[in-house]
C-alpha cells in the first residue's frame, strides 16, 4: 500500500573528547524496550558494546518479538574510533551481526573517503573524487586543529573500514565490517527529507536565521543524505528486512532510482525489458555475497540508474556516469582498492552556467551496464559497490549567496562579500576553502556492497514443497559451496542452517558428529537417530578441487511462515566461526516455492 510507514528509534549519543561514535538504533515493529538506555546507562561496558548489550538484553532477547538494528552514524567525525580492532572472533562476529549498515553521508559531510586536492593526497585512496563534502576536522575535539592528511584516522572513513573488514577476515575467519550503505539527514530542525539544494535553509535551528547565519555557521555543511531500501511492500517488516539483508543505497540528497547486482547473470543484458526481473532471479542484489559462480571466471556484475525526474520546477539532473569500487587485500596482507569506470561518460562537458547556475550540457536519463572484473582472482575476497554521478550542480551555499549579490564565480567576489557584509567572506573561494569545497557539486549514490567470498554459497537449488494439509510442507535443499574451508566439519562443530524470509521459515543446527564419513571419500552423511527430528536426510560431499555441496530434505512439517508469492529469500550457514548466505528471489508456482537455477 502507498501509504506512510514509520519505525521506531533513537540516536545513542556517545561523544568523548568530541568524537562522534553515534548510533542509530531503528526497531523491527511496536515491540521495544521501555527505556532508551543512553551513554549514561551504558559506558561502563564499553563503545559499542555498551549499546550492543542494551538492545541484546532490552530488545532480541527479551522474547517479546521485539527486533533492532544499529547503524553507525557520522564516522567522518569519530576520531578514528567508530570501528576499532576487534579483539577476536566472537566480538568481530558480534559486530556484523549487530551493525549489518553504516552511514555514509549527512549534512555533518561524507563518509566514504578522503582526498586532499592541495596536497594531491588521499587517506589510503587515490580517488580524487573523494573531496566530497569532506569537513576539515577528524572530530570535534575542543580547540584541536585540523589534522594533515597523512595523519588523518583512515577508519573515519567507510571505505577503509571495508577493507579492513576483509583484512580481519583473514584473521579471525569473520568480516566485522560487512556494512551496507545508507543516507541521513541528521537535521536538528526535524523536516526529515529536506536535501534540496536550492532553498535548503539549513539544519541547526538558529543557525539557520537568514543567509548571513547559514553562511557563517553553516557553510561546510549540506542538506544531507538519503536512505533508500528495495523492500517487496511498504511494510514495517518487509521494509525491516531489506534493512537487516543490506539490500540499500545510499544518496547525497538526490533520488535518483539504483539497482545493483552480483552472480553468474547468464541472461541479464542492459537491452532486455525483463532486467530487474532477470536480475533477481539469477542475481544476488545490493547487500549480499557470492561464492565462485562462474568457475574461475568473474561474477558478473549489473548495475542501472535513472535519473531523479524532479518536479515541473526542479528538474532532477542529468546522470554523468557509473563507477564500481573494488577493495581487497593482496598477498602481501595490503589493503588495495581501484575504481572502475562502467557506463557513462566522465568527459561529457557537463557544467553550470555561472551567471544563472543552469545546467550546462546534457548527461543520461539512464545507465546501465553489465561488467566483469578484468583483475578478477576467484582466490581472494573482494567487496565490489556502484558509485553513480549526476552532472555538476551550483551548491546550496552558491544559491545562497547568490541571494545577496555575491558571487562565487567572480573574480570581484570579495568585493562583492566586503559590500555584503562580513559574514559572507567565506562566499568566495580561498586556499582553504578550496580544500574540499567548489560552487559546485556533483550529486551522487551509493550502492551496499557485494562481498565475494571464495568459500561462500555458489548457488542454491531445491524448493518448499507446501502440502495439501498444515504440517505437510517439505524443504529440499542443495547448497553449492566455494572453496570449503577447514573450519566446516560437521564432525567437529554444530552445522545450522536456516531459511528466512521476512520471517523465519526454517531453521535447524545437526548436532556435531551426527554426520559421519560413508565408503564415498569425502561423503559424510546424517546418521538415522542422530539427528534432529525434522531432518529426513542431510549430507555433505567434498569434491577433489575442494568445493562442497550440503543436502538436506526435511520431514513433513509447518512451512507456512513462507510467503506464498515470489520474494526474496535468504538461505544461510553457520558452523563454527563460518558463516555464508545466499540472498535470492524465489519463485512460487502452484504448491511450490523455489529459486531459478543459473
Amino acid at each position: 500500500a502507498c501509504t506512510f510507514t514509520t519505525f521506531i528509534g533513537y540516536e545513542h549519543t556517545a561523544s568523548p573528547i568530541g568524537r562522534h561514535l553515534h548510533r542509530n538504533i531503528i526497531f523491527r515493529n511496536h515491540h521495544v524496550p521501555a527505556f532508551a538506555k543512553s551513554q549514561l546507562e551504558t559506558h561502563a561496558d564499553g563503545i559499542p558494546q555498551g549499546v550492543w548489550s542494551a538492545v541484546e538484553t532490552d530488545c532480541l532477547n527479551a522474547g517479546n518479538g521485539c527486533d533492532a538494528v544499529i547503524i553507525p552514524h557520522n564516522s567522518n567525525l569519530s576520531g578514528g574510533e567508530q570501528w576499532l580492532d576487534p579483539i577476536d572472533a566472537a566480538e568481530a562476529q558480534r559486530r556484523q551481526d549487530r551493525e549489518p549498515l553504516a552511514e555514509i553521508h549527512q549534512q555533518k559531510g561524507n563518509s566514504e573517503c578522503r582526498f586532499d586536492r592541495l596536497a594531491t593526497l588521499g587517506v589510503q585512496t587515490e580517488d580524487e573524487l573523494c573531496t566530497f563534502e569532506q569537513l576539515l576536522v577528524a572530530h570535534e575535539g575542543p580547540g584541536e586543529p585540523p589534522p594533515p592528511i597523512d595523519q588523518y584516522p583512515a577508519r573515519n572513513m567507510v571505505r577503509n573500514a571495508l577493507k579492513d573488514g576483509l583484512r580481519f577476515e583473514e584473521i579471525f575467519g569473520v568480516n566485522p565490517f560487512q556494512l551496507g550503505f545508507v543516507g541521513g539527514t541528521d537535521t536538528h530542525n526535524a523536516t526529515a527529507g529536506n536535501v534540496e539544494e536550492a532553498g535548503w535553509e539549513g539544519g541547526q535551528g538558529n543557525s539557520d536565521a537568514g543567509p548571513a547565519r547559514q553562511i557563517s555557521d553553516e557553510l561546510r555543511t549540506n542538506p544531507g543524505g538519503l536512505a533508500v531500501v528495495w523492500a517487496e511492500e511498504n511494510s514495517r517488516d518487509a521494509i525491516f528486512a531489506g534493512l537487516r539483508r543490506r539490500e540499500t543505497y545510499a544518496t547525497s540528497g538526490t533520488r535518483p532510482v539504483v539497482r545493483f547486482f552480483g552472480g553468474a547473470l547468464s541472461e541479464v543484458t542492459c537491452a532486455a525489458a525483463d532486467f530487474i526481473e532477470s536480475a533477481y532471479k539469477r542475481g544476488t542484489p545490493m547487500g549480499g555475497e557470492i561464492g565462485p559462480v562462474r568457475g574461475d571466471a568473474s561474477p558478473r556484475f549489473a548495475v542501472f540508474a535513472a535519473k531523479d525526474p524532479g518536479t515541473d520546477e526542479r528538474p532532477g539532473t542529468d546522470l554523468q556516469r557509473i563507477q564500481i569500487v573494488k577493495g581487497w587485500v593482496d598477498a602481501g596482507g595490503e589493503t588495495r582498492e581501484q575504481v572502475f569506470e562502467v557506463a557513462g561518460n566522465p568527459h561529457n562537458g557537463a557544467s553550470v552556467d555561472p551567471a544563472s547556475c543552469a545546467p550546462v550540457g546534457a548527461g543520461a536519463r539512464e545507465l546501465c551496464a553489465v561488467w566483469e572484473d578484468p583483475d578478477f582472482d576467484r582466490t581472494q575476497r573482494a567487496f565490489y559497490y556502484a558509485r553513480v554521478l549526476e552532472n555538476p550542480t551550483c551548491r546550496w551555499s552558491t544559491l545562497v549567496c547568490k541571494s545577496v549579490g555575491v558571487d562565487p564565480f567572480s573574480p570581484d567576489c570579495a568585493a562583492q562579500a566586503t559590500a555584503a557584509g562580513a559574514a559572507f567572506a567565506d562566499c568566495c573561494l580561498t586556499e582553504e576553502n578550496d580544500r574540499f569545497i567548489e560552487p559546485i557539486v556533483q550529486e551522487r549514490a551509493w550502492t551496499s556492497p557485494i562481498w565475494y567470498r571464495p568459500e561462500s554459497i555458489a548457488g542454491v537449488e531445491g524448493a518448499v514443497e507446501f502440502g495439501p494439509r498444515p504440517g505437510t510442507d517439505v524443504l529440499e535443499l542443495a547448497i553449492r559451496l566455494g572453496r570449503v574451508p577447514p573450519e566446516f566439519d560437521p564432525e567437529q562443530a554444530d552445522l545450522t542452517v536456516s531459511v528466512t524470509d521476512d520471517d523465519e521459515i526454517y531453521r535447524v543446527t545437526i548436532p556435531a558428529g551426527a554426520m559421519q564419513p560413508t565408503e564415498t571419500p569425502g561423503r559424510v552423511e546424517l546418521r538415522d537417530g542422530m539427528g534432529p527430528e525434522s531432518l529426513e536426510s542431510a549430507a555433505l560431499e567434498i569434491g577433489a578441487g575442494g568445493e562442497g555441496r550440503l543436502s538436506l530434505l526435511t520431514r513433513e512439517r509447518d512451512l507456512s511462515a513462507a510467503n506464498r508469492g515470489d520474494h526474496m529469500v535468504r538461505v544461510a550457514l553457520q558452523i563454527g566461526t563460518y558463516r555464508s548466505s545466499h540472498t535470492r528471489l524465489w519463485e512460487a508456482a502452484g504448491n511450490r516455492l523455489a529459486p531459478v537455477v543459473d
